[in-house]
């Protein structure tokens, strides 16, 4: 398959949480009569992205008509399912013979991929072009996220490069997203999209924050 800089990149739904603070799965929760999961497939598929789904087993949400990938690390958090997103991409990056002969920006890009957390209730294609213009901007970065106050780990646009280190800090027990962006930011490789409002605005952990999103 062919690649290029405007190639959209793969999307990872991560939706294998507990979700006790909102006290039910966030992905099945029904927003305008469709489960919250399909809601987000089928918007980042419109903007062009093919879809991927991290849980902790894959039949988790077969009834939706969805095969998962399974994070292997359990009670590891996003950072878990992040990993899984990696290794799927790596491995499926080492099977496309076409990235051989491709040029080498192509190959840079087809190495992205965008991870999502489930509980993003509206998604903009503009939000994925700012991560990858911030990648962009720092010439050395392998990954992206937003900043307004502090780091919001989730949309985020990350390298397979990164792997290494995400395995490296489950091993430690370090589990926390936004740390890791901290760290990767102290050495100048991490992408920021500076914004008062973030795709974060359009999240929700708990039905009252689900009760009081705005219109986009």
């Amino acid at each position: 398959m062919p690649y290029s800089n405007s190639t959209p990149l793969p999307a990872y739904i991560l939706c294998g949480g507990r979700s006790q603070r909102f006290g039910a799965d966030k992905a099945r929760v029904l927003i305008e009569g469709v489960p919250q999961l399909l809601r987000l497939s089928g918007a980042l598929q419109r903007a062009g992205h093919e879809v991927r789904y991290v849980a902790d087993r894959a039949d988790r949400y077969r009834d939706l008509g969805v095969e998962c990938l399974v994070d292997s690390r359990p009670d590891c958090g996003p950072m878990a399912g992040l990993e899984c997103a990696l290794q799927h991409r790596t491995a499926e990056i080492a099977s496309y013979a076409s990235l051989t002969r491709a040029g080498e920006s192509d190959a840079i890009w087809a190495a992205r991929l965008l991870v999502v957390s489930c509980d993003q209730a509206i998604w903009e294609s503009s939000w994925s072009e700012e991560l990858c213009e911030a990648i962009k901007s720092t010439g050395k970065a392998h990954v992206a996220a937003y900043f307004d106050s502090a780091w919001q780990p989730l949309p985020m646009l990350v390298d397979v490069s990164f792997l290494a280190d995400v395995q490296r800090r489950l091993q430690s027990g370090r589990l926390s997203l936004q740390r890791m962006l901290l760290d990767r930011d102290e050495e100048g490789q991490c992408g920021k999209v500076c914004s008062a409002v973030t795709p974060r605005s359009w999240s929700f952990n708990t039905p009252e924050e689900l009760a009081k999103l705005p219109k986009p």
